[in-house]
């Protein structure tokens, strides 16, 4: 701006298009070939406490995850097939940049007064799986290592999704918490590091629950887990939604299981000036979209 316009000048006025809609997470595999196949939904919760974003709630990496998105429908995965997939891959070998990839567009899609999607709007376009979109993805699937292969071997077209389809996946972020020497003020501020995490793995299998390391290192010679900072670990489950039930509940279900897990201590950073505490926080609304959406669509 200063240089076409001078540092004196009145600078131009820039206006953005305001987008509204939905936020849905769609991820795509894509082959050498063209091939491609659209994996389940998810919704990311990008804000660290529950409520809209704002100087003191700020956007994070994201604290959580669920799949499938609320508002998922075989016509909104169609859609996204038409409008973001298939342009995206011939653009890409246009540019001769075509690759075995995964695709991870972020989108706002608007719905018209049926709750049906007629239009998806792509904000942003990576080339890596979601985080932590991934892993409730991966939760609801049934051969992704078949995919994957496909996706390397360039036969995509060959090998589509196994979907759990009766199924609901819900992850967590355990995050570092306020507190420390130096009075840290937490993720994504401040954070103390070199804590010792303690893992209660049978609680966890027994619960169904997976443990998905992620800021904490393994110290061999203290054969201990100490943290790092920032996101830990994520909670990663599943739950069957049965005939005659709603998903809202399920869902609430599952939520308050990952819960109970963190509640109990089964999953703790052991703070240095308290070691019968706890170091992680977590968001305590990750999954009642669920509840949300049924509202929506008993409407």
């Amino acid at each position: 701006y200063k240089a076409m316009f001078g540092k004196r000048e009145n600078w131009p006025l820039l206006i953005e298009s305001f987008m509204s809609g939905v936020e849905i997470s769609f991820t795509i595999l894509a082959d050498r070939n063209g091939n491609f196949q659209i994996l389940p939904t998810a919704m990311d919760y990008p804000e660290r406490f529950e409520g809209p974003a704002s100087q003191n709630n700020p956007i994070t990496g994201g604290v959580g995850a669920i799949s499938p998105h609320p508002m998922e429908t075989p016509q909104l995965v169609q859609l996204a097939g038409e409008t973001i997939a298939k342009p995206l891959i011939k653009i890409m070998r246009e540019k001769e940049i075509l690759r075995p990839c995964i695709l991870y567009p972020g989108c706002f899609v608007s719905f018209d007064s049926d709750k049906r999607p007629t239009n998806i709007r792509v904000s942003e376009i990576n080339i890596r799986p979601g985080e932590p979109e991934a892993q409730p993805l991966a939760r609801r699937l049934r051969n992704l290592g078949a995919l994957i292969q496909a996706t390397l071997e360039g036969n995509l077209n060959d090998v589509e999704p196994e979907v759990r389809s009766d199924q609901l996946a819900i992850c967590t972020a355990l995050v570092t918490g306020p507190g420390g020497p130096d009075g840290q003020k937490g993720y994504p501020w401040s954070c103390t590091k070199g804590e010792i995490v303690e893992v209660d793995l049978k609680y966890l299998k027994r619960k169904g629950i997976q443990i998905i390391p992620s800021a904490m290192t393994y110290v061999e010679s203290e054969n201990l887990l100490k943290s790092d900072g920032t996101r830990v670990g994520f909670l990663n489950a599943n739950a069957t939604v049965k005939e005659g039930e709603n998903r809202g509940d399920v869902g609430d279900r599952l939520r308050k299981k990952l819960l109970a897990a963190f509640d109990n201590g089964k999953i703790r950073v052991i703070p240095r000036e308290n070691i019968e505490g706890n170091r992680l926080d977590l968001r305590r609304d990750i999954g009642r979209h669920y509840l949300k959406a049924d509202r929506i669509f008993a409407l």
